[in-house]
């Protein structure tokens, strides 16, 4: 019995396996080896893919499409009042592609390696896993989009030595891997991202641009009007990959709009979006301990590659032309089939080692001291992109006399702001009264190559360890987001509202994301000051303070 290599996409899903010595996609229904992401409900019958999609342009309350972005959340699609999680539809889609699998084989498909973005966090990986549990499908093993297609890559090229950089920007999220190939070992060396940036976001570009050409806003027309805009923006955004000049026909209203739109018009509106490509790539590269000069080759991965402005624009950043000779749209799921061959050990990839990294930052809140006073703070404990498996140990210590017990915080992510970070548990232990800093523990995070975190707290007087195998925490439901937003909008108006003051600690925190290490702490103690200098509402403290950050950011833009 076979296992099956499934790439589960925002925009399309395909699967495959590997036979004969090669990795074979399985054709659908249609014949096709993409499978649209989409799922319509007509009556008792559920239709997915090129179908649904037909349905979704015509009848959207009836569809749902691109909730892979949403897979971990507590989003809920409505269609003809029946109602579903990202989870839910992800396993319809699972399910199409396992019943076309098993009528290709003529064999039953019960287990599968299932890509998913590089930078999905713990609950999106997990979400994706009880997808394939829904439908009977056995999953092991998750391997990162970006890693797939380079395994595909490899085995097709076969070099013996390679330093490449993979750039999968698909139709919902963005990822970037650096990979060192060598001999048949494949090292991932840094992984990054945006979860929440795909090709969905230029379609939207052009729904407001056409909006704009027809005097309106997009949310005064209907969701029927909305689905035929987004599909008439797909079409002209696949058109303007080949052609100079596009005309674009909207009937809306029994009134026909006319709209010619060139390519030099395409790039202006999208410029945003193609600059949102460049920091995940130079974070990758940076956290890689490679230099430019060192990337041998660039491969594009994702049907957004197909864009010529984001191929020039890779072209530019690296300095050599990016290379796609396998097709953009398929190749990570040729490279989830052939993972999952290596699963099953086949004899072809026997001397094949395959190496990943840990893709975000894992840590807990610490009390810490400063200058002027104390501040809770994020402490990493195990920093992105180390290689795993992965185990560190920090030592702890109380910060209050008297303390008969103490809570772990366990976070994942990159920010320097606590409540932007993800948190994944916590876990509280019974100590020994005793004078603040007497009592010691030790906090111990471990990292697996299943993407498994196991937490271990030791208090050091007394032996006592505790051990957790961490779950996610429910994410806020859209009810306590908005009921937050309410109330950061009442708040009054404070000094670090000043827009230069803003400024600075935005730059602040993204030099802190993007780093590693002493200069994490050395940012982290300079953001500490800056904060404790406003919320003393003296301008005559915030001004030099300001000056001093200033230099500093000039030092840190020299650093990096």
């Amino acid at each position: 019995m076979a296992i099956v290599g499934i790439d589960l996409g925002t925009t399309n899903s395909s699967i495959g396996v590997y036979r004969n010595g090669k990795a074979e996609l399985i054709p659908n229904r249609f014949g096709k080896f993409l499978t649209p992401s989409v799922i319509s409900l007509k009556g008792d019958e559920v239709i997915v893919g090129e179908t649904a999609k037909e349905i979704q342009a015509k009848h959207p309350t009836l569809s749902a499409s691109a909730f892979k972005r949403f897979i971990g959340t507590d989003k809920v699609y409505s269609l003809d009042g029946r109602r579903f999680s990202a989870v839910d539809l992800s396993a319809l889609v699972l399910k199409s592609l396992v019943e076309d699998a098993e009528v290709h084989l003529g064999e039953k498909v019960e287990e599968a390696v299932i890509s998913v973005p590089a930078y999905f966090n713990d609950k999106q990986k997990k979400s994706t896993i009880e997808a394939a549990k829904l439908v009977g499908l056995k999953v092991e093993r998750l391997i990162n989009e970006p890693t797939a297609a380079s395994l595909a890559y490899q085995i097709h090229d076969r070099k013996e030595e390679n330093v490449l950089v993979i750039v999968d920007l698909g139709g919902g999220t963005f990822d970037v891997s650096v990979l060192d190939i060598f001999d048949d070992i494949i090292e991932v060396r840094a992984v990054s991202g945006d979860n929440h940036f795909g090709g969905e976001d230029f379609d939207d570009s052009l729904m407001r641009y056409f909006a704009s050409k027809m005097e309106r806003e997009l949310d005064s027309f209907t969701k029927e009007q909305l689905a035929q805009i987004k599909y008439t923006a797909e079409q002209t955004k696949k058109k303007l990959s080949e052609n100079v000049h596009v005309r674009v026909n909207l009937a809306i209203d029994g009134e026909q709009h006319t709209i010619e739109i060139s390519e030099t018009k395409y790039e202006e509106i999208i410029m945003p979006l193609i600059e949102r490509i460049r920091m995940p790539l130079k974070k990758a590269v940076k956290d890689s301990k490679f230099k430019l000069e060192d990337i041998n080759e660039v491969i594009l991965v994702g049907g957004s590659t197909r864009m010529p402005l984001v191929k020039k624009h890779v072209a530019k950043l690296f300095n050599c032309f990016p290379l796609c000779h396998i097709n953009p749209d398929e190749v990570v799921a040729i490279g989830a089939t052939i993972a999952a061959a290596m699963k099953e050990r086949n004899e072809d990839f026997e001397d094949t080692v395959l190496t990943d990294v840990c893709p975000f930052t894992l840590g807990t809140t610490v009390l810490r001291g400063h200058e002027f006073g104390e501040a809770m703070v994020y402490d990493p404990i195990i920093e992105r992109n180390m290689t795993v498996p992965v185990s560190r140990t920090r030592r702890y210590c109380t910060a209050r006399d008297n303390q008969n017990k103490i809570n772990i915080d366990i976070y994942q992510g990159d920010s320097f702001r606590i409540n932007e970070n993800l948190k994944l548990d916590e876990m509280e232990l019974s100590i020994p009264r005793r004078k603040k800093h007497e009592v010691e523990l030790d906090v111990r995070f471990t990292y697996d190559v299943n993407g498994i975190l196991e937490v271990e707290v030791k208090v050091l007087e007394t032996g006592k360890t505790e051990k957790k195998i961490v779950i996610n925490a429910n994410d806020l439901s859209e009810d306590d987001v908005n009921s937050k937003m309410a109330l950061i909008e009442h708040l009054k108006i404070h000094p670090r509202d000043d827009e230069e003051n803003k400024n600075i600690i935005a730059q602040l925190e993204r030099y802190y994301e993007m780093n590693l290490g002493a200069i994490r702490k050395e940012i982290e103690i300079e953001i500490l000051g800056f904060n404790a200098a406003l919320e003393t509402q003296n301008p005559d403290m915030i001004k030099p303070a300001r000056a001093r950050m200033k230099q500093f950011l000039e030092y840190l833009e020299v650093r990096s």
